[in-house]
Order: C-alpha cells, then structure tokens, then sequence
C-alpha cells in the first residue's frame, strides 16, 4: 500500500508552492527546498545558520512526525546514512533531516589565514589516549560543531529533536545534549566515543551496522 511518504509532489508543484514541497513545510521557516540528487525519499535545501556558514541539509517524511536529526562523523557527507536506514526511520514515523557538516561537501568551507597545517592523524591519536589538544590552532572545534548543529535545530524551528550521532557526530551529538538540554528529546550514539582515556576503539564490523545488506 502506498502512503504520503512515499510520494513525493512534482517540482511544478513545489514551485507554486513557493519552494515548498507541501504546505506543510513553512513550518520549518523560509527556505527554498528541491528534490535531492541522492535520494527520492529526501528534498534538499541551503540552510543559513549565521556567521556566514550554509549548511546543505537534506530532509523527508511526514512534517508533522517528530523530527529526527543525523550527525555524521569526521570527514563523511550525510550520504554515508544508507538510503534504505533512511527509509524505515520515516516509515517508523520520523520525519529525517541529516546535513553535510561545516568543510563537508557542499556546506560552507570555513578557511583562516595563518593557521598551521595540521596532522588530523596526530590529534585522533591524542584524543585516543585521553591527550588534549587544546594547544594546538585550529579554525573550529567540537564546541563549534555543536553549535552549528544547535543552530540548524533552531533556523529550522525544529523544536526538542531526537539525535542519531555516528563516530564524531556521536561527540557532536554529546555536546549539543549537554549544553542545549531544551532542543534534545532522545538521543542515539553509534561507535562513538566520551573521549575518556584509553577506551577501546570500535571493532570493524560495528563500523558497517548501518550499512545496507
């Protein structure tokens, strides 16, 4: 049987509904969505989310289901979430939103001028062992990335959000919870970490449970 979910309106009808693809969808403010280029459960949009940074988010589902916010990891596009892990978390009745982070894909590159290049390597390997790396300059951390993803909860008028966090995005997910408690209903960590010294890192199969068959 087929639902509302699995039929998505046609971009003469988005365009008469001024960038929306249902009426529904002004609830999440004014912004200009259109189908996504990877996958047909999903529309795409630009999101503004202050001190210059765009964040390109992708969403789906019933609007009125409660929401369900996607943190990927470091280095990963939200297209690392399975389309068919999308699909059954709006079957499930959420309806989904999963973004590109800041210097992922097409969000904003965020560049200063002086910095040192840095060893990513180096700074994973501190952080295993318990090492901080507070001394060394960077453009942005985790605090930051929080912020953004607080800030996007926010600019689409979102409200509590249920938080799905993988590897760095579980971090992300973390902080968001800890500082901005109001935003958060439920959260879910995958092969994440607390940063505590000397925890054991995922085994390789945890890293593909959410790979499709």
């Amino acid at each position: 049987m087929t639902t509302s979910n699995d039929i998505k309106p046609s971009a003469t009808l988005q365009e008469d509904l001024g960038g929306y693809p249902t009426p529904e969808w002004q609830k999440f403010g004014a912004h200009q969505w259109r189908d996504s280029d990877l996958s047909k459960h999903l529309y795409q949009s630009m999101i503004d989310i202050g001190d210059g940074i765009e964040l390109c988010v992708e969403a789906g589902g019933n609007p009125n289901d409660p929401p369900l916010l996607m943190i990927m990891g470091l280095g990963s596009q939200m297209i690392f979430w399975p389309d068919n892990f999308i699909k059954r978390l709006i079957d499930a009745g959420f309806f989904v939103i999963r973004f590109d982070n800041r210097d992922i894909g097409l969000s904003s590159k965020v560049q200063i001028d002086g910095l040192p290049r840095i060893s990513q390597l180096k700074m994973m390997m501190r952080l295993q062992t318990g090492l901080s790396n507070k001394g060394t300059q960077v453009a942005y951390n985790l605090t930051d990335m929080a912020e953004d993803t607080a800030r996007l909860i926010k600019a689409l008028q979102l409200g509590k959000t249920h938080l799905i966090g993988a590897s760095m995005g579980g971090m992300i997910a973390q902080i968001v919870a800890a500082r901005y408690p109001s935003l958060v209903q439920r959260m879910a960590l995958m092969f994440t970490t607390t940063n505590r010294a000397f925890l054991k890192p995922p085994k390789p199969r945890q890293l593909y449970t959410d790979q499709p068959p």
